[in-house]
């Protein structure tokens, strides 16, 4: 689930606040997208952005939107530590693929289709 501005209104309206557009666009930088590869529960959405709404009207939040450089460039960032974990990830998994087909030829068993390249 992500926030929309109709979303974000709505709970500030419970809580008393008239929302401007800096707020909501803030609120929509940080939860108008799916945390890939996770996402939000409507519980997530509606307790973190009551979080920010009472910092916002206490005078403790301080409101910074990122440029499309800046959220490119952190999406990227994501992406590639994705990346690299998933590759991690993969090598293991090819040795351990290599390691078991190794034990099945020792254990003279030969499966139709089973030589693996990698």
């Amino acid at each position: 689930m992500i926030a929309d501005k109709h979303l974000i209104e709505r709970i500030c309206q419970n809580y008393g606040l008239e929302p401007n557009n800096m707020f909501v666009e803030y609120v929509l930088q940080i939860y108008g997208r799916e945390p890939f590869p996770h996402t939000w529960t409507e519980q997530d959405l509606f307790e973190q952005i009551r979080k920010l709404i009472m910092r916002y009207s206490s005078g403790d939040l301080q409101i910074r939107l990122k440029s499309r450089e800046e959220l490119w460039h952190d999406e990227r960032e994501i992406l590639q530590t994705l990346y690299t974990e998933n590759r991690k990830d993969y090598t293991v998994l090819v040795d351990h693929l290599y390691e078991l087909e190794q034990l099945l030829k020792e254990a003279d068993i030969t499966l139709p289709n089973a030589h693996l390249d990698f």
